[in-house]
């Protein structure tokens, strides 16, 4: 009577064991999840060097560079519980969309090692999260994306990059350079996404976002980065870096 006990006792065990494997996959199941983001300037792909764009005020814009970090991407698979980071940094960097082709690709973040499972949204700071701001390029490898975007002087790295040229007077010729650097802890943001998605062992998944530069620079109708007024700022003025780090969070959409 013992032994039937005993193996009543075990055979639960056992199942109870299997049931949990079932409902806990391990870590070690994994997928990738990439993040691809299309930029835009209003209703026209964004591009680099290759087209300029209307602006507010009569002015024309053409960019060179536009480029920002995420940091802390982490997931949810339950509304506000937001515990799984999948990475600490990426960057996104638009410098090489220099065609219609390229503009439609767009440009990818890939994320390894995200465990399987069902999930309902994801989130991301923008920017440097204050940890990573506190440690300096030589600290990472020369692929790693902290390793370059660093101010020496200001201890920290530029979260967002926005370079081009302006005309400023209408008289065709975009000859005002436009530099724009953003980066201190006080201009990091958080931005939650909703979006159901899954990851499968194995396998691929892709999220896709869209990213509209005007809406950086334009926050409404007559309220925009007046470039007859400033065309260069490396976070000198507050006003102008709080401008383009709240508007780049309401610029960055998923699809």
């Amino acid at each position: 009577m013992k032994k039937y006990f005993l193996f009543i006792i075990l055979s639960s065990l056992l199942l109870m064991s299997v049931d949990c494997e079932r409902e806990e996959p391990s870590l070690e199941q994994t997928g990738t999840l990439e993040l691809n983001f299309k930029g835009s300037f209003g209703d026209e792909f964004l591009m680099m060097y290759a087209k300029d764009y209307a602006y507010e005020a009569g002015m024309k814009v053409k960019f060179q560079l536009f480029r920002f970090y995420l940091s802390d991407i982490s997931v949810a698979r339950s509304t506000f519980e937001y515990n799984t980071i999948i990475s600490d940094v990426e960057i996104v960097d638009f410098k090489d969309i220099q065609s219609d082709a390229a503009a439609q690709n767009g440009f990818t973040v890939r994320i390894k090692n995200v465990p399987i499972g069902n999930y309902i949204g994801l989130n991301m700071g923008l920017g440097v999260s204050p940890k990573l701001n506190k440690t300096q390029p030589g600290d990472y490898s020369s692929s790693h994306p902290l390793s370059g975007n660093y101010w020496s002087w200001a201890l920290g790295y530029v979260f967002t990059k926005i370079e081009g040229n302006a005309d400023v007077d209408g008289d065709g010729q975009l000859t005002d350079k436009l530099t724009f650097h953003v980066g201190g802890d006080s201009y990091y943001r958080n931005k939650e996404f909703s979006k159901s998605f899954s990851i499968k062992e194995g396998e691929t998944t892709r999220l896709d976002f869209e990213v509209d530069l005007q809406r950086v620079l334009v926050a409404a109708p007559g309220d925009f980065l007046d470039f007859r007024k400033v065309t260069i700022d490396h976070t000198n003025n507050v006003e102008v870096a709080t401008f383009i780090s709240d508007n780049l969070k309401e610029a960055i959409e998923i699809k």
